[in-house]
């Protein structure tokens, strides 16, 4: 009977002594770091979640939870906890400071982002420049951007130069107007989704709006002004129209909408991986 009592004792101290090791702060750091390594960002956030409580100083550790957090879109968690981790956000180290002012873009908060980059004491001119410029470029103020990246200065950093190029190419987007368009369907039906690339929409809206008007002619020629199909055609036909109108409005701010939005996803690309 004592034998059997040691050698429970000693399988449960054995059990206990393996949980130790499985969890301590080297295994969970390795475990976090394999997890990120695979992509498991989600995962990988909850691991180093228990070495900051195993180990609140961990800096790596604080790192890699917050570009967690980002990768996963927990971007307001993020930032929260990059708040906590530093009460002066001026001297926030280097490394925090990049991963912070992707946070702040990738919440949209620009005026924050702006305010943050200009009061850093750790981020370099020539990060400063990237990441003002990206900022302006991601609410489309091509003008402001163009300001900050001077070619002279961007000659060693490629990201500075792939940035300057598609700035250029943003400000040579052909920007239809949506008054024009508005006005070229008030004249010609379709007229002004056709100037605004959709021209198969265009299209369809004159015939829609010519057959309808046609069976309105239709309608009155043969049963004068009391035709009740001609009428009836006539409201149908002045429906399509006036719809037709707002419709190439929109159709000029879509196509202008899906140009900006081909460049910010390019600037996208860059930035985060800056």
């Amino acid at each position: 009977m004592k034998i059997i009592n040691i050698f429970l004792l000693l399988l449960l101290f054995g059990t206990n002594t393996v949980a130790q090791d499985i969890y301590n702060l080297q295994n969970s750091l390795e475990y976090a770091q394999n997890l990120y390594s695979s992509h498991e960002y989600e995962l990988a956030a909850q691991e180093y979640e228990r070495v900051l409580f195993l180990d609140s100083t961990n800096t790596k550790a604080k790192l890699r939870l917050i570009k967690s957090f980002r990768k996963t879109n927990q971007t307001e968690q993020a930032i929260q906890r990059t708040q906590k981790f530093f009460s002066d956000m001026k001297t926030m180290p280097k490394g925090f400071a990049n991963e912070y002012s992707k946070l702040l873009v990738s919440n949209q908060e620009y005026k924050a982002c702006r305010n943050f980059i200009n009061q850093s004491r750790t981020l370099t001119e020539r990060d400063k420049d990237f990441y003002l410029a990206a900022t302006n470029m991601f609410e489309t103020d091509w003008e402001k951007a163009h300001q900050l990246l001077n070619p002279d200065s961007n000659r060693q950093n490629p990201a500075l130069i792939r940035l300057q190029e598609i700035n250029r190419e943003a400000m040579s987007i052909d920007y239809k107007k949506p008054w024009l368009s508005a006005g070229l369907s008030t004249i010609v039906p379709g007229l002004g989704k056709v100037y605004s690339g959709s021209w198969k929409n265009g299209l369809v809206s004159l015939v829609f709006v010519g057959l309808s008007g046609w069976q309105a002619y239709r309608g009155f020629e043969q049963h004068g002004a009391k035709s009740a199909y001609g009428w009836i055609y006539g409201g149908i036909g002045l429906g399509f129209y006036l719809g037709n109108i707002f419709g190439s409005s929109k159709a000029a701010n879509k196509y202008n909408f899906k140009q900006n939005q081909q460049i910010i996803d390019k600037v996208e690309n860059i930035y985060i991986d800056y």
